[in-house]
């Protein structure tokens, strides 16, 4: 309801500290209750479940105007009611361990691609969720096309989350990760080669970049925990929150530098 850049800064901030820390417990907590050899599995339907709620999300920007106050309420309303399940299950909590601190670099000592791969997904979903309704602004699309376009993307990256998890608990994660990363990046020169449409083409494109983006955190959680301690598994995660969420504030400001660069057709003109 305060429309106003510095009261939406410290609001912003408190957000993304709240749920990096909601992240942080379920991450923990996940990691706490399985093996090595599920845990690709496990982590994969917990992003599924997560991102299904997420394309669900993306249809709300059909059912009132952006600008006005409605969404925001409906927001508020459903991550107040998202206590309920956990007052009301009768499931236990993992049993509390002596957690040791787990710097940055011991974490690089244990697993870099894990680290590295963090970061590098926070950058690449850092630039999409903050830049891409800004494009499709941009490219004259409509409110209505721009949710259908995201909630395709994020379905995608739903839908290849349960089969990668699975791939990455029978083969090496990183043979994984890597092979999802060249396909990656081919579905990027797709984008970059075609005309921004809303049809058949351009949807399935939107739905393979989601499946094959918003996979990476997931399958760098799961490495990072195979190599680590019972005791270092809260303190690891809360390093690769923070890495995967400064990689996530680094990305819009990199991807929007890209998107005010001069196109080739420009220096042509």
């Amino acid at each position: 309801m305060a429309v106003d850049p510095i009261s939406w800064t410290i609001f912003r901030l408190a957000t993304g500290f709240c749920v990096a820390g909601l992240y942080l417990v379920v991450e923990s907590w996940l990691n706490g209750r399985t093996g090595n050899e599920e845990r690709g599995s496990v982590l994969s339907a917990y992003f599924f479940v997560n991102l299904g709620g997420v394309a669900i999300g993306q249809q709300f920007l059909q059912f009132a105007d952006p600008r006005s106050f409605e969404l925001f309420m409906i927001a508020s309303l459903l991550v107040s009611m998202a206590i309920l399940p956990v007052g009301v299950t009768l499931t236990e909590a993992p049993s509390p361990t002596r957690t040791s601190s787990f710097k940055i670099r011991s974490l690089f000592g244990v697993s870099p691609f894990a680290l590295i791969g963090a970061a590098c997904a926070g950058i690449a979903n850092g630039a999409f969720w903050g830049l891409a309704p800004s494009y499709g602004v941009l490219v004259g699309a409509q409110p209505a096309e721009i949710a259908t376009t995201l909630t395709v993307t994020v379905l995608g990256g739903a839908a290849l989350q349960l089969p990668l998890g699975r791939l990455s608990d029978l083969f090496d994660r990183r043979s994984v990760m890597a092979a999802a990363n060249a396909a990656l990046a081919f579905v990027c020169l797709m984008i970059a080669a075609s005309e921004p449409e809303i049809g058949a083409l351009g949807l399935t494109i939107a739905f393979l970049f989601g499946g094959l983006l918003l996979t990476q955190y997931s399958l760098c959680v799961a490495h990072a925990n195979d190599r680590l301690l019972p005791a270092e598994r809260v303190s690891a995660s809360g390093q690769l929150v923070l890495l995967y969420s400064a990689g996530a504030a680094l990305g819009p400001l990199g991807a929007a530098a890209a998107m005010n660069c001069p196109t080739l057709d420009q220096y042509a003109l």
